[in-house]
């Protein structure tokens, strides 16, 4: 994370830290220590969740640019109510048309089968994803 975030292991160890202090992750399933042969210190591995929270958290270049993509990434998905790869699929090569076919068909089949359940905002959550989709400009 100190290369991912361009931050000391200070600064990043206090996120850390804060993010256990703060209850916002559980520190049994979000950290792993590993002994690595010929190491005097074990390697600790933190979870994905751990890595998005301290970069929501640190304060640096790559941190700021972590939380436009990142934020970017959650608001396209939120309102589109999916989320494609698209550098990924054209890797693949998958054309996005393709892709967004697939997954429309794939929805449509299991909506009609009734197998689908996509879990539905309530609350607060539905009022503040309701009033953000209202408000965005049309792409």
């Amino acid at each position: 994370m100190t290369k991912l975030f361009e931050r000391d292991q200070s600064v990043i160890s206090r996120h850390i830290n804060n993010v256990f202090k703060e209850k916002e992750l559980n520190q049994k399933s979000n950290m792993q220590k590993m002994h690595i042969t010929k190491s005097d210190k074990p390697v600790v591995l933190y979870s994905l969740d751990m890595i998005i929270s301290v970069g929501y958290r640190v304060n640096s270049k790559r941190g700021t640019q972590f939380r436009i993509w990142a934020t970017q990434t959650l608001k396209d998905h939120l309102i589109r109510g999916y989320t494609l790869n698209e550098r990924r699929l054209r890797e693949r090569g998958i054309e996005m048309e393709q892709a967004v076919q697939l997954l429309s068909r794939t929805l449509t089949r299991h909506n009609r089968w009734g197998s689908f359940h996509s879990p539905q905002p309530t609350g607060f959550w539905r009022k503040a994803i309701s009033d953000q989709i209202n408000i965005l400009p049309c792409k």
